[in-house]
């Protein structure tokens, strides 16, 4: 597979084909769905102090996956003839691709970090995309990773 992100001046370059921006049109509507999977809370426990957590968080966190999810779906309908990602969008598609992930592993039943190679999973189009959308993510940090500037 071709690397879909490139580090160039200006920010990172994505290009898709057809076929990849009719199957990433899937990711925004999946990563919508997960705010049924992910934890809201802090202690898990019902507290007063947990309760405060989901409070303060719940409100943030939805508004912040909304722009994230508009960013992606914006730059899809532009990926086709590619488009320059700024920073801070291609940091919305890691967030977005990452939730799209979750909720797909939870649709799967995945449990632990070695579903990969855990070959009693069943082949289905679900996991396909599970596997195609790591791909994608760890294209996406390695890029972002790249344009970081050198430790001293």
């Amino acid at each position: 597979m071709t690397d879909i992100f490139r580090l160039e001046a200006g920010g990172i370059r994505l290009e898709l084909t057809p076929w990849q921006v009719e199957l990433l049109s899937l990711v925004p509507r999946l990563a919508a769905e997960g705010e049924g999977v992910l934890p809201e809370s802090a202690y898990g426990d019902g507290s007063p102090a947990d309760e405060e957590f989901k409070r303060l968080t719940r409100d943030e966190a939805g508004q912040s996956d909304r722009a994230d999810i508009v960013a992606v779906e914006a730059s899809l309908d532009r990926a086709g003839e590619g488009v320059v990602l700024a920073i801070d969008e291609a940091e919305a598609w890691l967030r977005v691709v990452g939730k799209a992930r979750l909720v797909l592993g939870d649709r799967l039943g995945v449990t632990s970090n070695a579903w990969e190679s855990d070959d009693s999973m069943e082949e289905t189009p679900e996991l396909g995309l599970l596997h195609y959308l790591s791909w994608i993510q760890s294209s996406l940090v390695d890029v972002l990773t790249d344009q970081l500037p050198d430790p001293v």
